[in-house]
């Protein structure tokens, strides 16, 4: 098990811990990909998984469509309202505590 500790450095798309959630995302949607599209590539640009610096946050993308906005200062994560709205009411965590759940399944709280 990866522990992953909260650094005092602030956070960019570059940042280790986002790569980590990023390539996390991406593996928990393999399987159910898979077995709904034999035929289409998971690995492919059309479901890659991003982050693009914002001002404020964090944007996480799945391909072209907004999912999650990471919070640069307090590090929690958020679905999306629109594409650079937070919904507040809808909070993952922090970067952290979910890089270090086994059970987060992010594929499946994207629709949460």
């Amino acid at each position: 098990m990866t522990t992953h500790t909260q650094s005092t450095e602030p956070l960019t798309a570059e940042s280790p811990e986002i790569r980590a959630f990023l390539s996390k995302w991406h593996e928990e949607g393999r399987a159910a990909f898979e077995r709904s599209y034999d035929n289409l590539d998971y690995d492919g640009p059309t479901y890659a998984k991003t982050a693009t610096d914002r001002r404020k946050y964090i944007a996480l993308d799945a391909g072209r469509s907004g999912a999650f906005l990471l919070d640069k200062t307090t590090r929690l994560v958020y679905r999306i309202k629109a594409y650079g709205v937070p919904n507040k009411r809808k909070c993952l965590g922090t970067i952290d505590t979910i890089l270090v759940c086994n059970d987060a399944n992010l594929a499946r709280l994207r629709w949460w």
